[in-house]
């Protein structure tokens, strides 16, 4: 009976509200006596279905103790559920009764109740051998609800409400009573449902896991005059006051921002073209809503939509790409900036804070797809308003959210210093790290994993950055805080919890110890690179060709730079297979980032397979070598097809200066004008790169650049006549020197005992420029 009437009732579709009512006890009821446990049911389904129908209801899927309704309003699920439960009393003390009577032991006072659970969301008809069932998120969550409500279930009072007068509903549901002072509404009431969300890293996969969440116990309250009158004549009073309250158009505005934001909601842990509708409905709704709030009438609900379209629109923006995205976050931009018409530090602190807050992080995101001098406009306009939040989100006030706003600050901070050198981006830097760390004052392990988490993720990225700026001590100080922020953060990555963060932080921590070993040798670099090694591999048990493809190409193109490195502690046949597994991972990489799909990335490959090809020739004699050194010669040239000193000045550099030393090593093998002409275009490619690596603003770079033009200058001198011999020489030593003001005595002792005696073999211990003996 109950599936035929299914399967000819109207089909409706959600959004929408779902109610689920299930029969405490109903099991032990049919292992204790089936007859009547049967009998019970289809007076239940009676009283349901008759119910349901009166207030507009429709009765949905039935699991044979229980019951699904589908409803297009709040108001009437909680009516209609509240009816069916008061009415069922009756009926239940009737089945209690027979039980008893039958010598069946009643279990407790609660014994065949009613448990129920209301929640907005999706909903739609599938039809299974022509029989309608739905299915849906809103479905599913009301059946969470129902199911939370057992620690609830067996109170004798849950705040103004007395057993069993209460319907339980979620915060979904909850939010979108249009006049509260119809139905008495209880206190939060923890709970936790299970399901997917969306990570925070765009293309990662969702995790599944139990949120905190709250439900409500409720009840329609009496009115006076509603004595005696039906049902639809108390719904037509109701509706008729509110509309006298507050005014049509107002009543229509705040349902549909309630749903819109409901629809944000439920996006969040949606994915795919279903997060992509929701959201579109979400903005919609947000955008009809401001059809009847303006500035002047309805200041507080225009700047509460206003701010809550921001949000959304940026949602919006995160699931599409170009110039689709580029508009949606304007537009986000253009609603927050509304909002801040009417929330200002005095009137409205909080909600000014949030504001600005959301307002900051729209800039950055809108930064992300900028250059040059939009880049930075942005990112100041980032910072400011972030900074405009922090004066009211205080660590003593809100700390929650002044850890949030510093850690959105410190990446804004992180993102203006790439675009800067020198003392300009060590300021920048040193602020990030302080904005990080006092966001970790509130975002603790124990307190907030997720958060500590991230927040050690971006640290551990500063002070990686941070180090480059510094040398001897301070460099080594700041990566090994670098490394253990990344291993703090794996404390909650784990391999099994958060797989995508997990070999995020793995490719973190690798990138910090394969920096780390750049400034250490013998054993201790052995290790090191051994390490990076270790990580980058863990890193690719997750991230792999199908799942994640621009994660699988960076961390093949790490893991072959680290075996690259490594591979020089090994000889003969072992070092070649190094080699050759570095050039394997490098080509993997390069399936991925081509020169018309990713040419940032591909440059930075193929300038890493250059200086991998240059270091492998060096082991080879005769043909071999040549070759990997015109092959090595080929890749810096692909790469600088791309680099240019204004929009890649770094990998510009390195890239010239790496080219310049292979050049010079093709050199060593060639005699005359062929020699002259490889030497000649080293120095040029030194000069190149030292345009960039100054003394102040890349300091190891510099010192390093300089060494290599000292070389190429040293061989340059060979072939010249006596006097212009002398002057090329003392050019080679003052480029020593100045490599030496880097690798001082002090702090590199042996690296400058080496500089120092490669000058002096050019021109004596006299050198012009070079440090006292």
């Amino acid at each position: 009976m109950v599936q035929e009437n299914i399967k000819k009732a109207q089909t409706i579709k959600g959004p929408g509200f779902a109610a689920f009512i299930d029969l405490h006890d109903s099991t032990y009821a049919w292992d204790q006596n089936a007859d009547t446990a049967s009998e019970m049911i289809r007076e239940l389904y009676g009283v349901v279905a008759a119910t349901a129908d009166e207030h507009g209801g429709q009765v949905g899927n039935f699991t044979g103790d229980g019951f699904l309704l589908l409803f297009t309003s709040v108001e009437s699920s909680i009516l209609c559920l509240s009816r069916i439960v008061r009415d069922w009393e009756k009926t239940r003390e009737k089945y209690i009764e027979k039980y008893s009577v039958s010598g069946v032991p009643v279990p407790d006072g609660h014994f065949l109740a009613l448990r129920t659970g209301i929640s907005f969301g999706n909903f739609g008809p599938l039809e299974i051998k022509d029989t309608v069932h739905y299915s849906g998120s809103g479905i599913n969550k009301a059946q969470r609800c129902e199911a939370a409500s057992k620690d609830y279930f067996r109170r004798e009072t849950i705040g103004p409400l007395s057993s069993p007068n209460y319907i339980f509903i979620d915060s979904s549901a909850e939010n979108l009573i249009q006049v509260r002072s119809d139905f008495s509404i209880s206190e939060q009431l923890p709970a936790r449902f299970k399901g997917y969300f969306q990570p925070q890293t765009p293309g990662d996969k969702p995790e599944l896991e139990a949120r905190k969440q709250f439900i409500y116990a409720v009840w329609p309250r009496k009115k006076a005059g509603s004595e005696g009158k039906s049902v639809a004549e108390l719904e037509k009073l109701a509706l008729a006051q509110a509309k006298s309250d507050i005014g049509d158009r107002l009543i229509l505005a705040a349902q549909t921002v309630r749903s819109a934001k409901m629809l944000h909601e439920l996006s969040q842990s949606a994915m795919g073209k279903n997060r992509k509708k929701l959201l579109e409905e979400a903005v919609k709704a947000y955008k009809d809503a401001m059809g009847a709030y303006t500035l002047e009438s309805s200041p507080a609900e225009y700047a509460h939509a206003q701010s809550n379209l921001g949000n959304a629109l940026h949602a919006q923006a995160t699931t599409l790409a170009g110039e689709e995205r580029n508009q949606k976050l304007e537009q986000a931009v253009i609603a927050q900036k509304e909002a801040l018409k009417v929330y200002t530090a005095a009137s409205a602190p909080d909600d000014y804070a949030r504001a600005q807050n959301d307002l900051g992080r729209t800039f950055r995101f809108q930064a992300n797809v900028l250059a040059g001098e939009d880049k930075k406009k942005k990112l100041a306009d980032a910072l400011l308003a972030l900074k405009e939040a922090l004066r009211i989100w205080t660590f003593s006030r809100t700390p929650l959210d002044h850890a949030s706003a510093q850690c959105n600050l410190g990446v804004v901070l992180e993102n203006q210093a790439a675009l800067l050198a020198g003392e300009e981006k060590r300021r920048k830097l040193d602020a990030a790290v302080v904005a990080y760390r006092e966001s970790l004052r509130v975002r603790t392990f124990d307190a907030t994993p997720e958060d500590y988490a991230l927040t050690q993720t971006r640290l551990g990225s500063a002070l990686k950055s941070q180090a480059g700026l510094h040398s001897g001590k301070d460099r080594s100080q700041r990566l090994e805080e670098a490394i253990a922020a990344h291993k703090q953060a794996l404390r909650v990555y784990t391999y099994d919890s958060f797989p995508y963060e997990y070999a995020g932080a793995q490719n973190n921590l690798g990138n910090a110890l394969w920096t780390q070993a750049a400034a250490l040798a013998g054993e201790e670099r052995r290790r090191k690179l051994g390490e990076a090694v270790a990580a980058y591999k863990e890193a690719l048990r997750v991230d792999t060709f199908e799942t994640a493809p621009s994660h699988y190409a960076i961390r093949h193109n790490n893991l072959a730079t680290a075996m690259k490195d490594q591979a020089v502690f090994f000889t003969g046949e072992e070092r070649s297979r190094a080699y050759d597994e570095a050039i394997t991972a490098y080509s993997k990489a390069l399936q991925i980032f081509t020169f018309a799909s990713s040419p940032g990335h591909y440059a930075s490959i193929q300038h890493n397979v250059g200086t991998m090809l240059r270091q492998y020739a060096l082991c080879l004699t005769g043909e071999a070598k040549e070759r990997k050194l015109a092959q090595a010669v080929a890749a810096f040239g692909e790469a600088l097809r791309v680099l240019d000193i204004r929009s890649f000045p770094d990998y510009y550099a390195k890239s010239r200066q790496n080219l310049g030393t292979t050049l010079r090593d093709m050199a060593q093998s060639l005699t005359g004008a062929e020699r002259e002409q490889k030497l000649n275009d080293a120095v040029a490619a030194y000069a190149e790169a030292l345009r960039v690596f100054t003394f102040e603003s890349a300091p190891h770079e510099y010192a390093d650049a300089q060494g290599e033009l000292a070389a190429a200058l040293a061989m340059q001198a060979e072939a010249l006549p006596e006097n212009e011999k002398k002057e090329k020489l003392l050019m080679a030593a003052s480029s020593y020197a100045a490599a030496m003001r880097i690798y001082t005595e002090a702090d590199y002792p042996d690296r400058y005992g080496e500089l120092k005696k490669k000058a002096e073999g050019l021109t004596g211990p006299s050198s012009p420029g070079l440090p006292p003996g």
